[in-house]
C-alpha cells in the first residue's frame, strides 16, 4: 500500500467527497454504538445524521446500552436496544482496569462490545459508531469494492505497542485509525480475533491480559483492526482522511454554526472533558 502525507492525503479526500451527496445509495450495513449515559445529549443527532449522510441503506441500529435511551426516536423500526450486559463477552464487572486509580473498565468494555459486532448484528458490514460523533457530510464507505477506512493524526505509542503485543509483526500504518467510527467487514473481523487466540486464550482474554494497566488509553479497537487490515488485507481497503473535528460537549446547540463554520468536515465528535 502506497503513503501520502497527511496533508496531500486530506486535499485528496476533499476531492473525491465532491459530490456524494448525489450518488445514489448502495449496499447495506449495520450500524452498533454503545451507549453510556453521558452521550445521551446528542444520540439522537448521530442517529439522524447517519440515516441521512451514509450513502448506503441501513438494516439495523443497534444500541448497547448501559443506561436505556429515552425518546420517541428509540421506537423506530429500525432501532434495536440492547442491553450491554447481554451481548458483551464478559462482563464489565470482571474487567479490572483502573490506571492512576481511574476507573476506565467501561471505556474498555465499549471496545470490545464494538470488537463482538459479528456476533450481534445481522449484516456482513458492522459500522461501530461512536455514540458522541455526527456526520455533518455525505458518507460513502464502500468504494469500487473496497472498504473506507478513514485516518487521522491522533497517534498514541501505547495504542502500537499493544497490537504488537496482540499481533507480533503487524505493521504500523504511518497514520492514525482513530476517527471514532470504522467500517468492519465480519469475515476479517472473525479472521483477526482468531489470530489473537492463536495463544490459546479467547480474543477477548488476549485483550484485558496484555493491555497496560497503568496507561489511561492502553488499547484502540480501531488502531487494531485498521493495522490489521492494511497489513493483511491491504487490498480490501483504501485510505481517506477522516477530516473529523472535535469540540465541547456544550457546543451541541450549535451543530448547525459549527456546519456553517467548518463546511469541509466529516463529522464532528463531541466530547465530554
Amino acid at each position: 500500500m502506497t503513503f501520502s502525507n497527511l496533508g496531500t492525503l486530506k486535499r485528496r479526500t476533499l476531492v473525491r467527497s465532491l459530490g456524494e451527496g448525489f450518488r445514489r445509495r448502495v449496499g447495506t450495513m449495520d450500524i452498533i454504538i454503545p451507549v453510556a449515559g453521558k452521550d445521551s445529549p446528542c444520540l439522537e443527532q448521530v442517529i439522524r445524521a447517519a440515516r441521512k449522510y451514509l450513502r448506503h441503506h441501513v438494516g439495523g441500529i443497534y444500541l448497547v446500552y448501559r443506561e436505556l435511551p429515552k425518546g420517541a426516536w428509540t421506537k423506530s423500526r429500525d432501532v434495536i436496544l440492547l442491553d450491554e450486559r447481554d451481548v458483551g463477552p464478559v462482563s464489565k464487572s470482571s474487567i479490572a482496569y483502573r490506571p492512576r486509580g481511574v476507573d476506565r473498565s467501561g471505556w474498555l468494555y465499549q471496545q470490545l462490545i464494538k470488537l463482538s459486532c459479528d456476533q450481534i448484528c445481522r449484516s456482513e458490514y458492522v459500522l461501530a459508531l461512536d455514540s458522541d460523533t455526527v456526520f455533518t457530510r455525505p458518507q460513502r464507505l464502500i468504494k469500487n469494492g473496497k472498504v473506507v477506512l478513514n485516518v487521522s493524526d491522533e497517534r498514541y505509542e501505547p495504542y502500537y505497542r499493544m497490537i504488537e503485543r496482540l499481533l507480533p509483526g503487524t505493521s504500523i500504518f504511518p497514520y492514525s485509525f482513530v476517527s471514532h467510527h470504522m467500517l468492519f467487514t465480519k469475515t476479517h473481523l472473525r479472521e483477526l480475533k482468531l489470530c489473537m487466540e492463536q495463544g490459546g486464550k479467547k480474543w477477548f482474554e488476549a485483550i484485558l491480559e496484555n493491555i497496560d494497566r497503568e496507561d489511561m488509553s492502553g488499547f484502540s479497537e480501531y488502531e487494531l483492526y485498521g493495522n490489521y487490515m492494511t497489513t493483511q488485507h491491504p487490498r480490501c481497503v483504501s485510505v481517506e482522511h477522516s477530516l473529523n473535528q472535535g469540540f465541547s460537549a456544550s457546543r451541541i446547540p450549535l451543530l448547525w454554526y459549527l456546519k456553517l463554520r467548518h463546511p469541509l468536515m466529516k463529522s464532528a465528535s463531541f466530547h465530554n472533558r
